[in-house]
């Protein structure tokens, strides 16, 4: 007699289902689902919280790509001491590298959170810095002045904020835009571009001659380009080991583009395989 039962366990062949298989979630539901939840504003709680601790304070938040208050510390126009007695810091530590070539590198903290004693002239500050995504807001607290209350505007602050901007901004014609991970202006850059010349420039005269011709009658043609519709564009490219005088060459020809009649501005890019390019 058959044994009908191991011979269905040993079947090798099965049946396949008629039922529809189970259909996916359309994407878009999960889209919604994902995206239509509430979301925190952490500005709106931070502010609250911040009230809450410093009822007698004002309190103004101001962005740090605004008003960059630990930069103008930085430059000398204030003094912002880092405390780590009353509050914690979230930060992350990391090399930087030299900012001009043969300059050591050395280590340096990104802050998330911290908090700051911030002087500026008589006046003293309580400053946070805070990240949040990828914006970095400033919380200044101040003890309100005359007619002033801690739910206004702060006269003090207000003064901090225009003269570091004042400072920081110096002449509007006297910086190059510099790109270093992110746009800054530099005054700095501007002073070696008005002190650069081609004397100081090691390169076999006529180069340089030449440099500086096929510079200018770029500037001096753009007509001549609109005409027979060619793009208005001219590449430069300067290569060789460190030290053989690009840097210094593009320097002295940003000076020759300031120096024309109608001064030409450039842009700075530094890039992370340290090449310098002035647009």
């Amino acid at each position: 007699m058959t044994d009908h039962t191991k011979w269905a366990d040993s079947e090798p062949f099965t049946f396949i289902s008629t039922e529809s298989p189970i259909q996916p979630t359309p994407l878009y539901d999960v889209y919604e689902e994902l995206t239509s939840a509430k979301v925190a504003d952490l500005d709106l709680q931070l502010t609250a919280s911040l009230r809450a601790h410093y009822p007698d304070l004002t309190l103004t938040a101001v962005p740090a790509s605004n008003v960059p208050l630990l930069l103008y510390a930085a430059q000398g126009g204030a003094e912002a001491m880092l405390e780590t007695d009353t509050d914690r810091v979230v930060r992350w530590r990391g090399y930087v590298r030299g900012q001009r070539r043969g300059e050591a590198g050395r280590l340096g903290d990104v802050n998330f959170y911290a908090q700051y004693r911030y002087n500026w002239g008589k006046e003293e500050f309580l400053l946070y810095t805070v990240a949040l995504g990828g914006t970095t807001l400033q919380y200044i607290l101040k003890s309100p002045g005359h007619n002033e209350t801690p739910m206004g505007h702060c006269a003090a602050t207000d003064a901090l904020l225009l003269a570091a901007m004042k400072a920081l901004l110096g002449n509007e014609d006297e910086f190059v835009y510099v790109f270093d991970n992110f746009w800054q202006r530099s005054h700095e850059l501007w002073l070696e571009v008005q002190h650069a010349s081609w004397d100081k420039v090691i390169l076999d005269q006529n180069m340089k001659t030449e440099l500086q011709d096929v510079a200018g009658r770029f500037f001096d043609s753009e007509e001549v380009y609109k005409r027979y519709g060619v793009p208005w564009k001219r590449g430069l490219i300067w290569h060789g080991p460190p030290g053989n005088g690009k840097t210094i060459s593009i320097k002295a020809l940003m000076k020759t583009l300031y120096d024309r009649k109608e001064p030409v501005p450039t842009l700075y890019v530094k890039v992370s395989c340290h090449v310098d390019v002035a647009i």
